[in-house]
């Protein structure tokens, strides 16, 4: 039987809305490279044009993510050279 840590990145890339063709990757790199810090408090809302949006839950956890922004977009366009350009916004991520 799978681990429901390795299951839930793949429901929740299905979930989101215009992500790239792999959005259950994505989903599980987010997870990774944030190292389970943000992933709770956090949630891809989309993908398009190369500019990936991500949720926050609250202003204490946009305000990290503001602050390492340069660090984690190197991160990911290490995974997938598309994303141009990250940007956060606090929103519902259940």
């Amino acid at each position: 039987m799978d681990q429901i840590k390795d299951i839930i990145p793949q429901i929740i890339g299905h979930w989101c809305q215009g992500l790239p063709a792999y959005p259950g990757s994505l989903q599980s790199v987010w997870i990774s490279l944030s190292d389970g810090k943000f992933a709770k408090d956090t949630i891809i809302e989309r993908y398009a044009d190369g500019e990936l949006v991500i949720c926050a839950e609250n202003s204490a956890r946009l305000f990290q993510l503001n602050n390492h922004k340069g660090k984690i977009l190197k991160a990911l366009k290490n995974h997938f050279p598309d994303i141009k350009k990250i940007n956060f916004k606090i929103g519902k991520i259940r």
